[in-house]
């Protein structure tokens, strides 16, 4: 994934170049929404369709398997991609509530955008299974309407967990409670 993942941001960056004037009206993100859960949901599945043309060409143990809970099969692991423009150091990864993984193995990619361009990246595989302190997972937060399937979910990581985490990009810093991210600014 480290090898991959900048050209799968550059790719990205064209899709968005090309087709958001033709598709929104608008040249960039930015100019689109100054919303961030906005603009993550834009970018997500246009990050998925660049992971997923990026990595069959240059890997054939990629396969992209969209189903019920997970995203792709890497070496034959079932493995479920997050993508995030979140600022939140705490959280590695934001999900609707009802769309929470399924399964243990979670990529997850956090960005920061300058117009349609990446230039900073953090990004980590998660083993959900290895988790031994039940505060470690999504949260399962109401919202202010009282439901709680119409919300945002976010994926934190308590301290005692560090083992569960894979650093592909930025670093991982343990704070009193939660492990938090650190974006690496990408050379280009």
């Amino acid at each position: 994934m480290k090898n991959i993942l900048p050209e799968v941001l550059d790719d990205a960056t064209d899709r968005l170049n090309r087709h958001m004037p033709d598709l929104f009206g608008y040249s960039d993100i930015d100019e689109m929404t100054n919303d961030t859960a906005e603009k993550s949901k834009l970018i997500a599945p246009v990050i998925a369709k660049s992971l997923e043309f990026i990595a069959s060409r240059k890997t054939p143990e990629y396969v992209r398997e969209e189903t019920n809970g997970y995203d792709n099969l890497i070496y034959s692991l079932e493995v479920e991609n997050k993508f995030t423009l979140t600022s939140c150091a705490s959280s590695f990864a934001t999900a609707n509530n009802h769309s929470k993984t399924k399964v243990p193995l979670v990529l997850c990619v956090k960005v920061k955008n300058v117009f349609n361009h990446f230039p900073s990246i953090s990004a980590f595989l998660i083993d959900c299974s290895k988790f031994k302190n039940s505060r470690s997972g999504f949260t399962d937060g109401v919202t202010k309407t009282g439901k709680n399937n119409n919300g945002f979910s976010k994926l934190h990581v308590h301290r005692d967990d560090i083992d569960a985490v894979n650093v592909i990009y930025g670093s991982v810093i343990q704070k009193r409670i939660w492990l938090h991210t650190e974006y690496e600014t990408r050379s280009n």
